[in-house]
């Protein structure tokens, strides 16, 4: 999706198999992240999510990692590791 709010839509209409979520200025990407997680989307409450992110410190991170983010993206990114981190969504959807 091109914006949070646009990913959030999409989330309410259809469930998916994993989400990768970039978190944004002002971490908008956590309130849709914490949508999934509460149960207000059509996607499992345990949907794998990956994060991309400009910058990410410690306390970002162990937020992240409370609301179950398997993995964080820093920007830049290779094509390679973003491949490598939906892979690993999708094993860990099946």
């Amino acid at each position: 999706a091109s914006s949070h709010d646009t990913a959030r839509e999409a989330l309410m209409k259809q469930a998916y198999d994993g989400l990768l979520l970039d978190l944004g200025d002002g971490l908008q990407g956590m309130e849709v992240l914490q949508q999934v997680r509460h149960g207000r989307t059509r996607c499992a409450t345990s949907l794998p999510v990956a994060v991309t992110a400009a910058a990410c410190d410690t306390a970002t991170v162990a937020l992240l990692r409370e609301q179950g983010v398997q993995r964080i993206l820093l920007k830049p990114f290779k094509v390679r590791n973003l491949l490598e981190v939906v892979a690993t969504l999708s094993v860990a959807s099946v």
